[in-house]
């Protein structure tokens, strides 16, 4: 955890967050819990919850970070044998230089005909016995096909095209 911590650390002056199931109880003061809580510390990283929860009272998922957090809470979702951790922060956005251009993929009509044309003349024999061989052969040449007639080019960003991308991502939020 040592070395991956320091890999974080040296390679990006930001913000972090680790999360999840550190599978040691900060509720508890033993040496594996001090040792945890004293690498997280050196490495600027205090963690945020030391309550027991659940039938167990234990308190081994946890958020580490060095960003200020306004809030932070524990739910139980019924969903495994351990609660949800959340924590609330402030979210600063540094103006960025807007890309004119982005990677699409082309999928014109003549694209799709070459890409039917590309099947009918594919080589289906290798579609046999073994199912596991048979599902990558099939796969190989449907991607292949599909890599070779509907090629990613870098392109001008289309405001429009755009504007439905942002509706989607925020309609998955709310």
């Amino acid at each position: 955890m040592d070395k991956a911590l320091n890999e974080i650390a040296t390679s990006i002056e930001a913000d972090h967050m680790i999360a999840g199931d550190i599978n040691v109880c900060f509720y508890c003061e033993n040496s594996e819990t001090n040792e945890v809580r004293d690498l997280m510390n050196s490495y600027g990283l205090r963690y945020l919850f030391s309550e027991p929860y659940g039938d167990s009272q234990r308190c081994v998922d946890n958020i580490f970070t060095n960003v200020d957090i306004s809030n932070s809470f524990s739910i139980n979702l019924h969903i495994s044998d351990h609660y949800t951790e959340f924590a609330d922060f402030a979210v600063t956005k540094t103006p960025t230089k807007k890309n004119k251009y982005e990677y699409m993929r082309v999928i014109s009509d003549k694209n799709k005909e070459n890409f039917l044309k590309y099947l009918e003349e594919a080589d289906w024999s290798q579609i046999r016995g073994n199912a596991e061989a048979s599902y990558n052969a099939f796969h190989n040449i449907l991607l292949n096909g599909f890599e070779y007639c509907c090629p990613v080019k870098n392109g001008k960003v289309n405001k429009a095209r755009k504007k439905i991308k942002y509706g989607i991502r925020n309609s998955r939020i709310k």
